[in-house]
């Protein structure tokens, strides 16, 4: 992905972080939920209440034509990097566990980029998440089998 896009999300996910700040306490519950507009390039911020955080435009994602499953792949890939960066996506101040979302402009779900955890930060996402569902159901089958 471009430096100038990675230089804008970066900017948008530090304006989230000082809404957030570190503190001893936290008592801030919610997740993040990164929309993104692919036809205005508009990527908005929101928390569980939807009220916005912050937004910014990716000019580059103006009437962006790229295929969308692809489109919203490489945006969740520079999101996942820039959040696992210095361990960002982990030290805001809210009550772990939270996530960040990737959604569309409508609120529709697309990806669990980021999840924060007290013990561990857990990247989920892409491949991972990909056949859990599927393998699950072999090893139930497997064991019933036994």
């Amino acid at each position: 992905m471009a430096e100038k896009i990675q230089s804008q999300l970066s900017r948008m996910l530090n304006k989230v972080s000082q809404k957030f700040p570190q503190v001893e306490e936290p008592t801030v519950m919610t997740d993040i939920h990164i929309r993104i507009n692919q036809e205005t390039g508009d990527v908005m911020v929101y928390n569980d209440d939807e009220q916005e955080i912050t937004r910014i435009v990716v000019d580059e994602w103006i009437d962006n034509q790229e295929d969308e499953k692809l489109f919203y792949q490489k945006a969740a890939k520079a999101l996942r990097q820039l959040l696992l960066k210095d361990g960002f996506g982990s030290s805001m101040g809210i009550i772990m566990p939270y996530s960040f979302v990737l959604e569309t402009e409508t609120g529709e779900h697309i990806d669990e980029l980021f999840i924060a955890d007290t013990d561990d930060t857990i990247i989920i996402g892409g491949a991972f998440m990909e056949n859990l569902e599927k393998d699950l159901d072999d090893f139930m089958k497997h064991l019933m089998e036994d």
